[in-house]
């Protein structure tokens, strides 16, 4: 007997001892789904696009390293909208969190939202991006910075928490907020920085409307949001709604409630809003009627050469009616006026822009746009 041959016998041998000591209890419930031990919590109202883009920067994971291991395939913010079929349950098994706080980073499949034909609720069809937005004091102050769910919505104007404006432009270079892309020695922080010029995103004076102006705004926000997503998904992503319940308010002397205390006003407005929004209940043909007439609608044409309209985002004027342009003045330099919301009639493009912004290409790529949307939203079923 060779040398060598001895060798391999003494591990045969070896190999079969050793076996049966490492033979299962229990068998894996998917034993080819990859774990992913140490990946980061959902943090509150987080949306799926923030907790993907931490889990990488936290494992040091390439984009489909990570995406095999939860088992999706569509771009991260496509799936916060709630449009693509997730299973739950691996992705639950991969980064071993429940599947409750898992479920709550999308929007449900029955809300609007995930619908194709309001895909400019959650992205900007004429240019072709996602709307993602951002408070710099929540930012600044957060521990481990993050995006909200609420972020990611056309009808968010303003931060519920502190009541400035959301910003959705860099300070210094004016270019959309978006996600960094994923850099191997990039840390959680770097979401305060712009991905195009690298400046920080909280380093900017914040703002906020009059207080009249202030709470117009909330109360139209939190009546569109009631309509695209329902009252128990609001109450997710707006805590105040649910908070007030339990707030006591200090009073003066006389006992009135203390209206020169800002937590008061925001707490009262809070309750006003949630009584408003137990006696009001619509059916879900009356919401759309209803989200429908806030939208603004140019006319394309389909591949069978059918005509037919888009909704390529919500129209101010009709969201705030003699208000739009006050509302407006504040946003500017801090969001897309052109974006998720356009502040004038469809048919003043040709006659306020340069014709190399929107033009019929522009309006036949939105198209395509959403018809990319509706194709995800085809494969969920």
């Amino acid at each position: 007997m060779t040398r060598g041959k001895s060798r391999r016998e003494q591990l045969s041998r070896l190999r079969n001892n050793l076996n049966p000591l490492y033979v299962a209890t229990e068998k894996p419930r998917r034993p080819a789904a990859h774990r992913l031990p140490g990946a980061p919590n959902p943090l509150p109202g987080e949306v799926f696009s923030s907790w993907h883009w931490r889990i990488q920067t936290f494992l040091r994971l390439p984009t489909k390293v990570l995406q095999a291991a939860l088992g999706v395939d569509a771009l991260p913010y496509w799936i916060d909208t709630g449009a693509c079929r997730l299973d739950i349950e691996r992705m639950a098994y991969a980064v071993m969190h429940t599947t409750k706080s898992l479920e709550a980073l999308t929007w449900p499949q029955s809300s609007m939202l995930s619908d194709p034909h309001y895909c400019c609720l959650t992205t900007t069809p004429l240019r072709r991006r996602p709307i993602v937005r951002y408070c710099e004091i929540c930012l600044r102050t957060d521990p481990v910075p993050y995006i909200r769910t609420l972020w990611r919505i056309a009808c968010a104007y303003l931060c519920p928490t502190h009541g400035v404006v959301l910003r959705e432009l860099c300070p210094s270079c004016h270019q959309p907020f978006e996600l960094p892309r994923y850099k191997p020695n990039q840390s959680s922080r770097q979401l305060r920085r712009c991905h195009a010029c690298g400046a920080d995103l909280c380093d900017v004076e914040s703002s906020a409307l009059p207080e009249d102006l202030r709470y117009l705004v909330l109360a139209r926000q939190a009546e569109l949001l009631q309509l695209v997503a329902g009252k128990s998904h609001l109450l997710e992503v707006w805590p105040e709604l649910r908070t007030q319940e339990a707030y006591c308010f200090g009073s003066e002397a006389s006992g009135l409630i203390d209206m020169g205390t800002e937590q008061n006003v925001r707490m009262l407005f809070a309750h006003v809003l949630n009584a408003r929004f137990r006696q009001t209940k619509q059916t879900v043909g009356q919401s759309k009627r209803t989200l429908n007439s806030y939208l603004l609608k140019i006319s394309v044409r389909e591949r069978g050469g059918k005509a037919s309209t888009l909704p390529v985002a919500l129209d101010g004027t009709k969201v705030f009616g003699k208000h739009a342009l006050t509302v407006c003045k504040h946003l500017v330099g801090r969001q897309d006026l052109w974006g998720g919301t356009h502040w004038w009639p469809v048919e003043y493009m040709r006659f306020m822009l340069p014709s190399d912004v929107f033009n019929a290409k522009d309006f036949a790529a939105a198209a395509t746009w959403s018809a990319k949307f509706a194709q995800l939203a085809r494969g969920r079923n």
